[in-house]
């Protein structure tokens, strides 16, 4: 039986995500300034320096 040679699909989804991911993040770490943008849009950066206002109720 050659069973190493196939993967159960979540396996397949893993490495594919964490791929995924890996491809992400080697991309975007030779783009500071696109992660600083992307964290400065989300509130991020916002968020570390002091609370945002519409997270009171």
């Amino acid at each position: 039986m050659r069973q190493s040679r196939r993967m159960s699909s979540t396996e397949a989804a893993t490495n594919v995500v964490i791929g995924y991911i890996l491809a992400v993040k080697a991309w975007i770490w030779h783009q500071p300034n696109l992660l600083f943008g992307i964290a400065s849009k989300k509130g991020f950066v916002n968020h570390v320096q002091a609370r945002p206002v519409e997270v009171r109720p």
